[in-house]
């Protein structure tokens, strides 16, 4: 439920191009280290919280969502450390403005502000603030998610807790009760390798500051709910996915508020500067190795590894499929493989192929390794038998086929293709 959208009007209007949106999120992701430094420097010190700022930018679990591709989780980092300064410095006005641009982005942040007003509360920080925050935070997730959501469709999130549900049961009831009537039975599901390095991924390089203090561990709850407790979907648990931008936020909250607790007291300078130095150490050998800013040999996002060069077969392939997109009339109806949808998307019809179900489109625009290594084939079948498409253009494995009378080309082409003809 991405009721941001309607932020992105503006956007649009400036620019009707998947590549504009995928600058403005790095954009956003990087003006967070300001709003970031904000809200740490009304806590600690100035210099430690540039390093702070500067450990977010180099944090190699954001890096490989940003180069992913563009997701809902990534631009509301900038508002949520807003929402951390509005919060410290009793600025109401802000937090009840920023609030409910963070909820827009997606339907499951909620949960978040919800633990993030339980914090407040039961640390005494800000008690009447924290009260309401978690309780509104917690009646529009519930709104949105069980009543909102499914009256409008089904959806398959429940899904990723799979091995918490009972045989024959589904959605997040049975979750829940088999996390209250068999907690052996979820310690087991915990206590995996894969879930431990995940953990380490996201502590380890902040030198384990959030766990310095039990009530620190409170904001470590919304990452867990969204990753940690998940089961058999793996990128929940990889640090190359969005899934890590639900835990970011309060880890880095959780971290500045662990260093204002090491200053206290006789010494805390002295404490605080070496927790300081313990995170950059931490957080530049880490980044060092799963990064994407100090090299760019090994550095993953998403499901592959990035390439941080473009080489000339591949600058003439883009320059080609832009070519293409180009071609197509405005007001027509466009169907692609996944990696080529953002190119055509700024229309009133756009549609992928990837999931196998079949349109009625007026062209088709293929890249033909992607039609091998998806779905596509199952749509394109039945879309081919069940009207004519003629090729329009071929080159650099990309194929236009526009709907209507076939070309001497066509059937060559859907041989190499292996889709079936009208």
């Amino acid at each position: 439920a991405i009721f941001a959208m309607l932020w992105y009007l503006p956007l649009f209007a400036l620019k009707q191009d998947g590549e504009f949106f995928l600058i403005f999120q790095a954009t956003m992701v990087g003006f967070a280290g300001t709003t970031l430094y904000l809200f740490a420097s009304t806590q600690i010190p100035r210099w430690s919280a540039v390093v702070v700022a500067f450990a977010f930018l180099l944090f190699a679990p954001l890096h490989g969502p940003n180069f992913y591709d563009y997701h809902e989780l990534l631009p509301p980092l900038f508002f949520h450390f807003l929402l951390y300064w509005a919060i410290a410095t009793r600025r109401n006005w802000l937090v009840w403005l920023v609030v409910p641009i963070i909820w827009s982005f997606r339907e499951d942040i909620p949960v978040g502000t919800c633990v993030l007003g339980v914090f407040l509360l039961l640390t005494g920080i800000r008690q009447r603030l924290g009260l309401v925050l978690a309780v509104t935070s917690l009646v529009w997730f519930v709104v949105l998610k069980f009543g909102i959501m499914p009256w409008t469709g089904t959806w398959w999130f429940a899904g990723i807790y799979k091995d918490l549900q009972p045989a024959g049961t589904s959605g997040y009831g049975p979750v829940v009760q088999t996390m209250l009537i068999n907690p052996p039975y979820l310690l087991k599901t915990l206590l995996t390798e894969e879930k431990l390095v995940y953990f380490l991924h996201m502590m380890a390089p902040v030198a384990l500051l959030p766990m310095r203090r039990a009530a620190l561990l409170i904001l470590a709850i919304p990452g867990f709910a969204f990753s940690l407790l998940t089961t058999g979907y793996a990128p929940t648990l990889s640090i190359a996915f969005q899934y890590t931008c639900h835990s970011v936020p309060y880890v880095f909250a959780a971290s500045v508020l662990a260093l204002l607790v090491l200053s206290q007291g006789d010494l805390g300078h002295v404490r605080r500067r070496a927790a300081v130095g313990a995170v950059a150490l931490a957080v530049l050998s880490h980044s060092y190795v799963f990064g994407a800013v100090l090299q760019h040999e090994t550095f993953i996002g998403g499901f592959s590894k990035v390439e941080f060069v473009i080489t000339p077969a591949e600058q003439k392939r883009y320059e080609t499929l832009k070519r293409m997109a180009a071609s197509i009339p405005r007001e027509a109806s466009v169907a692609a493989s996944e990696n080529v949808v953002p190119h055509i998307a700024s229309r009133a019809n756009a549609y992928t192929l990837k999931d196998g179900v079949a349109v009625d489109a007026d062209y088709v625009l293929l890249h033909g390794a992607a039609v091998a290594g998806d779905a596509s084939r199952t749509a394109l079948n039945i879309m081919f038998t069940r009207d004519q498409y003629g090729l329009v253009k071929k080159e650099d494995d990309l194929y236009l086929f526009k709907r209507g009378p076939a070309t001497p080309e066509t059937k060559a082409a859907l041989t190499t293709l292996h889709i079936k003809r009208h």
